[in-house]
């Protein structure tokens, strides 16, 4: 027997449903007892030289009882629905946080088998950050300007960097940090950067540079945030550094549902994961947030 689980959307936002399908390959009827669904959220936090986990959310539901599945192929569907509050999924050097849908089907006798699959959860966010930044020193200006204000994981950061006196510089990067802050009790506070990519540019008054995006959205909760910053740097020919730093907000616009719904996704005016409750049952329950 060879089960597996379909996902019918790459990622979602809180509060949306999802739905998903268990599909059974067998060369022989299988009867089984009971198949459920799990929706789990696994935090770990790595501050100094300690680590901590959690499960901030965990929900098992009845998706089928009893029944047969029937060869070559069987399969059901059922849907799930992500907290209103649930945090983005995020992987880094000091947090991290999955989401993972698992299918569990009782074969009495026989041993239970599960499947399981990653739920990819963006953040949704309420406005686009500044699309330019600035610095002078002197006579000397640099400027960082984007196309837009808001990106989708791993989308392309498309823009440009402009030098006022490109005479005045040896060369000119732009670099991508990623800003974790955690604060866990009694363990303490850290803030850790991290170059995510890095590219050089050619010295001169305009220079167009397209950059990979982060892989998860930026978010903030109470113990912990992770901020994305472009930064542009010119090493000048007297020996100092002109910086331009930007914020980047990585993640989903959101649209206030006036039928009372939750929250919609768009992005550049175009509706991007718009919730749709599935058929079957939903799993649903508050994530709480850790102070």
């Amino acid at each position: 027997m060879e089960p597996f689980l379909e996902i019918s959307r790459p990622y979602c936002l809180p509060g949306e449903e999802v739905g998903c399908t268990l599909v059974i390959h067998t060369q022989r009827p299988l009867r089984y007892k009971a198949i459920s669904a799990e929706l789990t959220c696994c935090e770990k936090f790595f501050v100094k030289s300690s680590r901590l986990t959690r499960i901030p959310h965990r929900c098992v539901v009845s998706v089928s009882g009893p029944g047969i599945a029937s060869p070559p192929s069987w399969s059901v569907s059922f849907s799930i629905r992500v907290p209103d509050g649930a945090k983005p999924t995020y992987v880094g050097s000091s947090i991290l946080r999955v989401w993972r849908v698992k299918a569990l089907i009782e074969l009495g006798l026989a041993p239970n088998i599960s499947v399981g699959k990653m739920l990819f959860v963006l953040g949704p966010v309420s406005r686009e950050s500044r699309r330019s930044a600035s610095v002078c020193r002197g006579p000397v200006c640099l400027s960082i300007n984007l196309v837009k204000g808001l990106f989708l994981p791993g989308e392309a950061l498309r823009g440009s960097v402009f030098l006022s006196h490109p005479q005045a510089a040896r060369s000119l990067r732009i670099e991508v940090l990623a800003i974790e802050r955690l604060r866990v009790g009694q363990l303490g506070e850290i803030s850790l950067a991290r170059c995510l990519r890095k590219a050089f540019l050619p010295v001169r008054r305009t220079a167009p540079f397209s950059l990979k995006a982060p892989s998860y959205s930026s978010f903030a909760d109470t113990c912990s945030s992770v901020t994305y910053v472009l930064k542009a740097v010119a090493s000048l020919r007297t020996g100092e550094e002109l910086v331009a730093d930007l914020p980047i907000s990585i993640g989903v616009l959101r649209l206030v549902d006036r039928s009372g719904g939750a929250p919609q996704g768009s992005r550049g005016g175009l509706p991007v994961l718009a919730g749709r409750p599935g058929p079957g049952p939903s799993i649903h329950a508050s994530l709480r947030l850790w102070s």
